[in-house]
């Protein structure tokens, strides 16, 4: 496993060199997954799920391209859904701050979208706070922001 984990580092090196500063971002969130893999540490899948009928939207974005959110403000226990148009789609989760950082033992939330080609998706968070989105897409999009009421 640790001689797999090293070649995908090397390769995503490798990338990274290719393409610039942005896969940084995928690949700190892959390493920081593996590392909790090997620690036992609660995944997504494994916490409660939320009830559908106690989520309300909070925010909405819609756009086309690369743009980056106003900043908003959630509770504990939140999802971000969405729903992409075009080839690339790509979400980047950063605090007020503009800090990526995942709490030791939380599931990394730096990247919850990483999608080509058009599509529907959503992640789960955990933790609450004020966060602004970065968005890197080829198409159109629209993004909500749902919490527990």
């Amino acid at each position: 496993m640790d001689a797999i984990v090293k070649v995908l580092a090397i390769v995503a090196l490798g990338i990274l060199i290719l393409m610039g500063g942005t896969c940084l971002l995928a690949i700190g969130g892959f390493m920081a997954g593996v590392d909790e893999a090997r620690q036992g540490v609660q995944t997504n899948e494994e916490r409660e799920p939320f009830d559908p009928d106690e989520l309300v939207v909070v925010q909405t974005f819609t756009g086309s391209g690369g743009q980056t959110t106003r900043p908003f403000t959630v509770s504990d226990r939140w999802e971000i859904e969405w729903d992409a148009r075009g080839d690339i789609f790509q979400l980047y989760l950063y605090d007020a701050d503009g800090g990526m950082e995942t709490p030791m033992g939380e599931v990394p939330r730096g990247v919850p979208a990483n999608q080509m080609g058009p599509g529907t998706g959503s992640s789960y968070q955990s933790r609450g706070g004020s966060y602004y989105l970065q968005v890197n897409a080829m198409g159109d999009w629209k993004i909500d922001i749902l919490a527990a009421e």
